[in-house]
């Protein structure tokens, strides 16, 4: 058994670890499994569960005189410094190569093989932070949970621009629903896409906060707009020409009679998004797109070419700066038959790894998103990978939820999942427990210093044995006027897809590295998480990257690209010229 350690301190440790297996007979090895066996077990009765990998610490050091404490994220913390982080010892959880196949074990958690990623894109900021609005959102969801009977449901996202998305319920009017999603204001605006005849309803997420952008070229020669990379979604849709909307022409658009690669489909696909009282349309094309250095031909896509109405709340485009949305869902979610654009990424480019990965970063306008592996630098050791339970959204599954020391879900027996989505912020909970999540964690006023955390629990996502813990810190969010509620909000999902929580990107995503890995026939699909690294360092050296350009090159949302070889940073000069453009993402 190979055995990984880090950090001096873990060092004696290890090596007695590695003295006990190689002397172990096979009943002294029972006796360590059923000795971790209990020691998980009493973790879960004190709410928090302990991961097979910090379980082999605690068996290998049971006899040591300085206690150990087992932090909520599998981590072990010293009884002397409890507040310096140790990365746990990781080598009883297999590899995922290990793990599945004929000989394998299909385990409920594996580690990846932390391979390093062949592409690195920066994406920054969709737009600046909008606080205010961000609170107002979260205010108007958890008052029309608690004041108005109101319950939010998660729409099925089947249509070429499928998502995440959401509308409010009356329940006591049956669920007819009295307002717009929009109108009510809640935290993520929905937009309603009716396809031709079928007259086919399918929401996008548009959120008005905490996005960031990358870069996308589309035509011949390439024109260069900033979309969402969205995992809860599949397909592809941006901004047209056509849109004359003052609203349409602040973001960059398509056009496509200046591409000679263009073609509408065949036949005709008109699209009619409806939002409250307004709406948007357009129509479906294909043409060839630029994603970092892979070059995607014949995508069909979306086009959006008129906003069609308007009322206070009905201005789609009002509120953001992006300019479209790349699903990076499975194709299982669209209805159309389109084939998404990752999956023709992995057909047409020489990806060794079938698999990406985002850092969304904390206080910092640059994340990344990662092609063909993971970046050491932006995580903590080890990224342990749960199997996809359905390949339609990236949904994994739950084995609980601790408020604090209380066990909040699940109930044995039962099916319970999270999904991670980068295209929506805050996490949700089901309507039916939203409000006693909500008088478990109650909004108060923040005081003009951090002594007010201690009154809050932390939030413990247990999966796959593991658990990933959410500090205060984490999971509050501050008005300017000093009051904090927790960024949760309210959502339903579909029966058919289980008893769902979401994990959005400013909710849990800012705070866990995530990693995406499609199924290669052998293995599933994967979803990876690891605790995410915030430190100057790394702020810089994605900072660099927008530095590295000359002054005016680009508005600060633009993606850039630059070229790393031995530790070097090589940037390129950005020009129009696609051949050079396909140079701007990081090979690494």
């Amino acid at each position: 058994m190979k055995w990984r350690c880090w950090g001096p301190g873990l060092a004696l440790l290890c090596a007695l670890a590695e003295g006990l297996v190689a002397g172990a007979s096979h009943e002294q090895q029972q006796q360590q499994q059923q000795q971790q066996q209990q020691q998980q077990e009493g973790a879960h009765a004190a709410g928090v569960a302990a991961t097979p990998a910090a379980a082999a610490v605690l068996t290998a050091v049971s006899s040591s005189a300085e206690p150990l404490q087992l932090a909520g994220n599998g981590e072990v913390l010293s009884s002397v410094t409890k507040q310096q982080h140790v990365r746990p010892y990781s080598g009883a959880v297999p590899l995922c190569r290990n793990c599945f196949g004929k000989d394998g074990q299909n385990c409920k958690v594996c580690l990846h093989g932390e391979h390093e990623s062949s592409f690195l894109m920066p994406m920054t900021r969709a737009r600046e932070s909008a606080e205010d609005e961000t609170f107002a959102a979260l205010e108007t969801n958890h008052n029309a949970v608690k004041n108005l009977n109101t319950t939010f449901y998660m729409k099925r996202g089947e249509g070429p621009f499928g998502s995440l998305g959401n509308k409010p319920t009356d329940t006591k009017a049956g669920g007819a629903g009295a307002t717009s999603f929009l109108q009510n204001k809640a935290a993520a605006d929905t937009l309603d896409l009716e396809l031709g005849l079928a007259q086919t309803s399918v929401p996008i997420m548009q959120m008005k906060d905490s996005q960031y952008c990358g870069m996308l070229g589309i035509g011949t020669p390439p024109q260069w707009v900033h979309p969402i990379f969205d995992t809860g979604s599949t397909n592809l849709w941006v901004v047209g020409s056509k849109c004359e909307d003052d609203t349409c022409t602040k973001v960059k658009r398509f056009d496509p009679e200046k591409s000679s690669s263009f073609q509408y489909t065949s036949p005709p696909v008109h699209l009619d998004i409806t939002f409250g009282t307004g709406r948007i349309e357009g129509s479906t094309g294909v043409d060839n797109f630029q994603v970092g250095p892979f070059t995607v031909k014949g995508q069909t896509f979306g086009l959006v070419e008129k906003e069609g109405g308007h009322n206070q709340h009905g201005n789609i485009f009002k509120s953001i700066n992006f300019e479209g949305i790349v699903g990076m869902g499975f194709p299982d979610m669209s209805s159309t038959g389109a084939t998404p654009i990752y999956d023709n990424i992995m057909k047409q480019a020489d990806l060794k790894r079938s698999e990406f990965a985002f850092y969304v970063a904390k206080d910092s306008p640059v994340s990344a998103l990662f092609f063909g592996g993971v970046d050491p630098r932006f995580y903590e050791s080890p990224i342990h990978m749960f199997p996809v339970e359905r390949e339609h959204y990236w949904e994994v599954a739950l084995d609980a939820i601790y408020v604090g020391d209380k066990k909040f879900c699940c109930e044995e027996g039962t099916k319970n999942y999270v999904i991670v989505d980068s295209g929506t912020s805050f996490n949700t909970m089901p309507g039916n427990e939203m409000r006693s999540f909500l008088e478990m964690i109650p909004s108060q006023e923040c005081g003009d210093d951090d002594s007010f955390l201690s009154s809050y629990p932390d939030i413990t996502y247990v999966i796959g044995g593991v658990s990933f813990v959410l500090k205060p810190e984490d999971y509050l969010v501050r008005s300017k006027t000093n009051l904090c509620k927790p960024a949760y909000m309210q959502i339903d999902v579909p029966s058919d897809f289980g008893h769902a929580y979401i994990l959005g990107s400013l909710g849990f995503m800012r705070h866990f590295y995530t990693v995406f890995r499609r199924s290669d026939g052998t293995t599933p699909s994967l979803v990876g998480i690891a605790r995410a690294v915030h430190s100057p360092e790394n702020r810089q050296f994605l900072q660099q990257v927008v530095n590295s350009y000359p002054s005016g090159s680009f508005k600060t949302e633009d993606i850039l690209a630059f070229e790393r070889g031995s530790n070097r940073l090589r940037p390129e000069l950005l020009q129009e010229d696609s051949a050079l453009r396909a140079q701007h993402t990081t090979k690494l």
